[in-house]
């Protein structure tokens, strides 16, 4: 039977111990990714509303286009701003048809 030095045994036991912990936080991250799924749909808009599309004015669905997915991008303006508000004004949605 070879010898196993110190040193290999130690760096074995080390990556042996990561696996350990990095199967958990991956059960964690499905124990989470459950509880989102798990959530009541929401976010569903009430009223009417109507924006300024391309070609003018347009309603919520109308955003969408033919695509399922709308990404929209919010950047606030202070009062009395020629700028962006700073941190943390920008902000990324992605919406889905429905």
């Amino acid at each position: 039977m070879p010898e196993v030095s110190f040193v290999v045994w130690e760096s074995t036991c080390a990556r042996d111990a990561l696996l350990a912990e990095e199967i958990e936080l991956r059960r964690h991250i499905e124990r989470v990714a459950d509880q989102r799924r798990a959530l009541p749909l929401g976010g569903e808009v009430p009223g009417r509303y109507s924006f300024q599309g391309e070609h003018g004015p347009v309603d919520f669905a109308g955003l969408f286009g033919d695509k399922q997915t709308l990404v929209v991008y919010s950047y606030m303006f202070g009062p009395q701003r020629e700028h962006g508000a700073p941190d943390p004004s920008p902000a990324l949605f992605l919406l889905q048809a429905g």
